[in-house]
C-alpha cells in the first residue's frame, strides 16, 4: 500500500504469547453448567485425542501432532454464544491473556499502545503490549472499517487472524446464529 505524499508507518507484532483457553472455556461450562458436552481436548492428530471430528478449526488444522489443547465444535459453539449474548456472558474473553512484542516507526501514538509498555519516541520503537482477548475484540471493533485505508490496521486484523481462534472470537460477529446456521454448516 503506497500513500502519495505520506510516510507510510508499519507495525510489526512479534513474539505473540497466549494463554488462559482452557481456563476461559472452564469458566464458560461453570456459568452453563455444561460440563457434560464438553468435547475439547489435546490434539494428538487423526483420532486420537479429540479427533478431527470434534475439532472446531479442522479445514485450517495442519495437525503438528504437539499436544495442544484444542477447542471442540460444540465448545466453541458454547463460547460464540457467549459473545453474542454480550455483556458478563462475555467476561470470559478477559481470561485469554496475550503479550506481545510491538516494534514500530511510529512517532505518533497508535490505539494499541496505550497499554504497552517500553520507550516510546519518534524513531523505531520496540513495546511490550500485555493484554487480552476481551480488549483486542474491542478495539477490532473500533479499526474494522478502517483496514482498508489504514496501514496500521492492515496489521492489526493480519496479527488477529494469527492469533489461536481469533477468527472466530474476536472476529466473530453471530453470522452463523443470526442465519440460524451452526458452525457444522
Amino acid at each position: 500500500m503506497m500513500e502519495i505524499g505520506r510516510e507510510v508507518k508499519l507495525v510489526e507484532f512479534i513474539n505473540t504469547d497466549v494463554w488462559g483457553i482452557e481456563h476461559a472455556l472452564r469458566w464458560c461450562h461453570n456459568l452453563q453448567n455444561t460440563w457434560a458436552r464438553s468435547d475439547s481436548g489435546l490434539c494428538k492428530g487423526g483420532d486420537d485425542g479429540i479427533g478431527c471430528v470434534h475439532c472446531a478449526i479442522r479445514q485450517r488444522c495442519s495437525h503438528f501432532y504437539n499436544r495442544e489443547f484444542v477447542l471442540g465444535i460444540r465448545d466453541m459453539e458454547l463460547m460464540q454464544g457467549l459473545i453474542w449474548a454480550g455483556g458478563e456472558e462475555a467476561e470470559f474473553l478477559r481470561m485469554i491473556h496475550v503479550a506481545v512484542d510491538l516494534v514500530t516507526d511510529m512517532g505518533e501514538e497508535a490505539e494499541w499502545k496505550k497499554d504497552a509498555a517500553g520507550k516510546m519516541g519518534d524513531g523505531a520503537v520496540c513495546v511490550t503490549w500485555d493484554t487480552n482477548y476481551a480488549k483486542l475484540r474491542e478495539l477490532y471493533k473500533q479499526i474494522r472499517k478502517h483496514v482498508d485505508r489504514n496501514v496500521q490496521a492492515v496489521s492489526f486484523k493480519k496479527w488477529i487472524k494469527s492469533l489461536p481462534y481469533g477468527r472466530e472470537l474476536i472476529e466473530y460477529e453471530g453470522e452463523e446464529r443470526r442465519n440460524g446456521e451452526t458452525m457444522n454448516g
